[in-house]
């Protein structure tokens, strides 16, 4: 019956579901620590110097990914990187001719093949695929709306930014 939206929904719920499994002060302290983590990812980043395009490949066939008003577009940004899906909405069906002409400087996969898309010829003079930087993630630390959102954004942040997280 909860239907959390963003982090700050997330957060909420978890609040709420410490109530009713009577399990108020655990959630309370759960809360309070994730909420610790994200600030401390916020400071970090005050001293990034950029924001690197970032796309994330939900499905491949057909290509997915995750635009604007998703949890996804909120994490990217968070970890202070630009969603080249971000002008779209939801989970949207996106063209290789998109991700191709944005030339983001990582991509995500929530599928577990990067072969397959190392392999993709179309792909190949993209520089996050030249230089390596396709990176699998266990995608429950990006689609679903829990605690481990917190892991997925220091993740990210370290993907974005690994001068900052040493």
């Amino acid at each position: 019956a909860i239907n959390a939206r963003n982090m700050e929904e997330m957060l909420d719920a978890l609040v709420v579901l410490g109530k009713a499994g009577g399990r108020e002060i655990e959630a309370a302290a759960l809360v309070a620590n994730l909420k610790a983590r994200i600030v401390k990812v916020k400071g970090t980043l005050t001293a990034a110097k950029g924001k690197p395009s970032v796309f994330v490949e939900i499905w491949n066939e057909p290509l997915m990914t995750a635009g604007s008003g998703t949890y996804v577009n909120e994490l990217i940004e968070l970890a202070g990187g630009v969603n080249i899906a971000g002008k779209v909405s939801g989970w949207p069906v996106f063209s290789h001719e998109s991700v191709i002409s944005s030339d983001p400087f990582i991509i995500l996969l929530t599928n577990f093949n990067r072969g397959e898309v190392m392999a993709r010829k179309a792909w190949s003079g993209l520089s996050a695929v030249k230089a390596g930087r396709v990176v699998e993630s266990d995608p429950d630390l990006l689609i679903r709306c829990g605690p481990r959102l917190v892991d997925g954004l220091e993740m990210l942040a370290r993907l974005l930014h690994p001068e900052l997280f040493k």
